[in-house]
């Protein structure tokens, strides 16, 4: 894995985290690099991360809108594929969907180990699909997978110009491991409770014990049905003061995999102690909260944030904080005709701007009056034309005290996933290619927490100019 620069020096230490296998929210406004999107047909508007409240937070996904009229069938598609580098059990897959713009039939489905190019366009004799989605209600679906995968692809078919299919919140969840916990009685391990009996295993798993104080207890796993039903113990061993922690290998044991993640960290001075603050982030034409708003118990405030920052993407905002303005647009042959509010926001001084953004029409004029520190109305003055679908509507934010970071620094987060609980890993680093890798200092590390998903451990490191390689190593 190689990165752009090399660690000045570990800011945070490494933590225990049960994550799910995959989980975006597209808020980033970039998708995780196991995604990739592929269509079939030609598009008036590609499929892209959208700036649409539509399904509960400002970003979604949408699948796209084609050229295509009518009867669209299954030449006008769209593949989202998450491919894993290495197969992985999977439990279940989650997300939430809608059609905006009306309804005009298209239709998704979820499908597990295909190749969307080798699908048929001239018919849709294509597998069958494990759930549908696609309706001008918003729904959650939570679809199983219950095996080992090495893609799952989302696919949205019939894709007309007038509607599209949105979805958010995707999660993509290992199938559970196996949970137990200890019993010891005047020294001796008597008995191993199954707490969780995970899936997809077909083979008895090892069983380890560890801590206690004692020695040489052995317990064996039976299983049935891919889940673990018991775990009898073999031998008691001797002088255990406390329940040692029982420890099931999981049904499928994957490479484990590093990844590199850009960071920035940012710096707050001159806060007024016992003044409540919340951090916003700039979203292209609106700010959106981040975090737990605070009452500022010092003059400086520091926050680590998932992205490359400059001093104009954050604030501290003083709490409560004006809220935004959001309006949709409505189209008729091409012409803007109408917008909706969809919020008034609050905390406008004046009458904001407004821009019209996207969908290839121009020069459409819309204009925003607010009353009481409210959008009260949004006039067209000019429609405008050529806009294929409904153009953004950026309305101005309302203005609010605020404090710029002083200081804005770049990090990196080195990211461990796909690990395994009392399992040893080590990170090592390597400033040129090719070179000896020797551990990095303070890289080596075990996760100690008992659970039923894979584990993650993150780094999050201050960076200089020099440039590096780092790699991840299961070690007995």
């Amino acid at each position: 894995m190689g990165c752009q620069s090399l660690l000045l020096f570990l800011l945070t230490s490494v933590s225990d985290a049960q994550v799910p296998i995959l989980s975006e929210s597209f808020e980033s406004g970039r998708m995780d690099s196991r995604i990739t999107i592929t269509t079939r047909g030609s598009f008036n508007s590609a499929p892209a991360i959208r700036n649409r409240a539509v399904l509960g937070s400002p970003r979604v996904f949408g699948f796209g809108k084609s050229s295509c009229g009518l009867s669209c069938f299954c030449s006008y598609v769209t593949f989202m594929t998450i491919r894993f580098p290495a197969p992985e059990n999977v439990s279940h897959i989650s997300f939430t969907a809608i059609e905006v713009d009306g309804d005009w039939g298209s239709g998704g489905g979820v499908y597990t180990n295909i190749n969307p190019s080798s699908l048929p366009s001239d018919n849709c004799s294509w597998p069958s699909t494990l759930a549908s989605f696609g309706s001008p209600t918003s729904n959650t679906f939570t679809v199983p997978i219950k095996g080992v995968v090495t893609n799952i692809v989302l696919l949205v078919g019939d894709i007309t110009s007038t509607s599209e299919i949105c979805i958010d919140n995707l999660v993509v969840v290992g199938a559970p491991i196996a949970t137990a916990t200890a019993s010891v009685t005047n020294g001796f391990l008597t008995r191993v409770t199954v707490t969780s009996g995970g899936s997809g295993y077909t083979n008895a798993p090892l069983v380890r014990l560890f801590g206690g104080g004692g020695s040489g207890a052995q317990v064996v796993a039976t299983v049935s049905n891919g889940v673990v039903v018991a775990a009898p113990v073999f031998n008691p061993g001797f002088g255990y003061a406390s329940a040692p922690v029982v420890v099931i290998a999981p049904p499928h044991v994957p490479n484990p995999a590093l990844s590199i993640a850009p960071m920035s960290f940012l710096a707050f001075s001159n806060l007024t102690v016992g003044t409540v603050y919340q951090l916003q982030q700039w979203e292209g034409y609106f700010w959106t909260n981040r975090f737990a708003s605070f009452a500022a118990t010092d003059a400086v405030y520091t926050q680590t944030v998932a992205r490359v920052a400059s001093t104009t993407d954050y604030r501290l905002a003083h709490s409560p904080v004006p809220r935004q303005a959001f309006a949709t647009a409505v189209v008729d042959n091409g012409f803007v005709v109408g917008a909706n509010i969809t919020s008034g926001g609050s905390g406008y001084a004046a009458h904001p701007a407004v821009n019209i953004v996207g969908c290839s029409g121009s020069n459409a004029v819309v204009v925003a009056y607010s009353s009481g520190g409210v959008v009260t109305n949004i006039t067209i003055t000019n429609p405008g034309s050529g806009y294929q679908c409904p153009p953004t509507i950026e309305i101005a934010p309302p203005p609010a005290a605020n404090v710029p970071p002083s200081v804005v620094l770049p990090m990196m987060r080195l990211d461990s996933a796909r690990l395994v609980p009392y399992d040893d890993y080590r990170i090592l680093f390597t400033p040129d290619l090719p070179g000896p890798w020797p551990p990095w200092d303070g890289g080596q590390f075990r996760l100690t927490t008992v659970s039923t998903t894979y584990l993650t451990n993150s780094q999050i490191l201050f960076i200089t100019d020099r440039d590096g390689f780092f790699r991840l190593q299961y070690f007995p």
